[in-house]
């Protein structure tokens, strides 16, 4: 999935690569959602030191990161509740689109 979302080739993900995962419900203008989207990430790496790009782009997601938001339950504390929010939808998003790639690929196989 992490490639996937990666369409700068650039090895990491910022607010821009994550907009498809957030959800929007209010339609705010782009702006905004990826302003809450980038305070996310910079809320993520500050308090998760050791998966903060080697850049020191405080912006930017490490393939690190995203893993350990992926599959860590408790990827979220010492976050706000937006900043929470958001990467919890990144994270059923993806896993999401995972499950139907993977339930894709079988059933094409088995067909």
């Amino acid at each position: 999935q992490f490639k996937e979302l990666d369409r700068r080739r650039a090895g990491q993900l910022n607010a821009e690569s994550l907009r498809t995962c957030v959800q929007n419900p209010n339609h705010e203008p782009l702006a905004v959602l990826d302003g809450r989207i980038t305070d996310a990430i910079v809320a993520f790496n500050r308090a998760n030191r050791r998966f903060r790009p080697k850049s020191k782009n405080l912006c930017e997601l490490t393939f690190d990161a995203f893993l350990h938001i992926m599959i860590t339950d408790d990827f979220a504390k010492n976050l706000s509740a937006d900043s929470a929010a958001v990467l919890m939808d990144v994270r059923q998003v993806c896993i999401k689109e995972a499950a139907l790639t993977l339930i894709a690929s079988k059933a094409m196989v088995n067909t």
